[in-house]
């Protein structure tokens, strides 16, 4: 059988990991879509991403970086970072206080992958975002999560400083997990849970049973967006549907490179743009979330 050119292979693996849509069939409607957002667009957020993690000269992580030093059972440490979205990004948090309380209403109307973000308590409702060292085998350096208790949006970021700090860390997140009812995701389902779950099961950690439910809203763009996207990355819902785009953002291949330098040498203006990467990714999350209830 003769091969596939090469270019037509790197195609076909970017429409299978939903990064370049197959063809559309006929008569298939192509909504207009401006690349850049105007100031006058009404659908759009249009505010500035603020520096959360400015690249300092502090050589303590905990100076330059904030948090503590927090112990699994067997006292070793992992670094815990807690922000209060109201004080260092209050749009998006009065964005999220709205979000938060749309969420504690009926979803009578609500498509079922929607539905399983409302309830009573949307503290129990975690944004989930992972960095690794790599793909499947490397370590889990970096969870990141949001979530909206009654005190305002807040951001936490469990973060190992080296290799060895990956098994306390994911020994306190399994912890916290058990307490959410519902994890929300962007290819979480393929990627950010499988990935956890694996490194879990390499260290013989507990398993969280029973598992949350899971809102993927990667799965949620393709069903409701299909035809209106050039493709489905989530900086691109974030510029399409947002109205914003990134600054100085840290690529996402760059970040295992970065996380074993930082590894090396715990200088925190390394690790710095990471979490800056990770807690934009958060917070687009979670106002793609508002965002797909307004479309209703």
């Amino acid at each position: 059988m003769a091969m596939l050119p090469p270019d037509l292979r790197k195609r076909l693996r970017r429409i299978a990991a939903g990064e370049e849509l197959p063809p559309q069939p006929a008569g298939a409607v192509q909504a207009n879509v401006d690349p850049e957002p105007t100031m006058g667009e009404a659908d759009a957020f249009l505010d500035a991403t603020p520096v959360l993690f400015p690249r300092s000269e502090a050589g303590d992580v905990g100076q330059a970086l904030g948090g503590s030093e927090v112990l699994g059972s067997e006292d070793d440490p992992f670094w815990l970072i807690e922000l209060d979205l109201r004080e260092h990004w209050p749009e998006s948090a009065a964005r999220l206080d709205r979000l938060g309380a749309l969420l504690r209403g009926p979803a009578d109307s609500v498509p079922d992958d929607l539905a399983l973000a409302f309830g009573p308590d949307p503290h129990s409702l975690l944004f989930l975002d992972i960095e690794t060292g790599g793909l499947m085998g490397n370590p889990v350096f970096l969870i990141g999560g949001l979530d909206l208790p009654a005190s305002g949006p807040r951001l936490r970021f469990w973060l190992a400083r080296d290799m060895d700090e990956e098994i306390p860390l994911l020994e306190r997140f399994g912890e916290e997990w058990t307490r959410f009812r519902c994890l929300v995701t962007y290819n979480g389902k393929s990627f950010d849970v499988p990935f956890i779950l694996d490194r879990m099961r390499l260290w013989r950690l507990m398993v969280p049973d029973p598992a949350p439910a899971h809102l993927d809203l990667l799965h949620t763009a393709r069903r409701m967006l299909r035809y209106d996207l050039p493709n489905f990355r989530l900086k691109t819902l974030e510029r399409h549907l947002l109205g914003r785009r990134r600054e100085g953002d840290l690529p996402s291949d760059q970040v295992p490179e970065a996380f074993y330098e930082f590894a090396e040498c715990r200088d925190p203006a390394i690790v710095a743009p990471i979490l800056q990467h990770n807690a934009v990714d958060l917070v687009t999350l979670a106002e793609l979330l508002a965002r797909f209830l307004e479309r209703l």
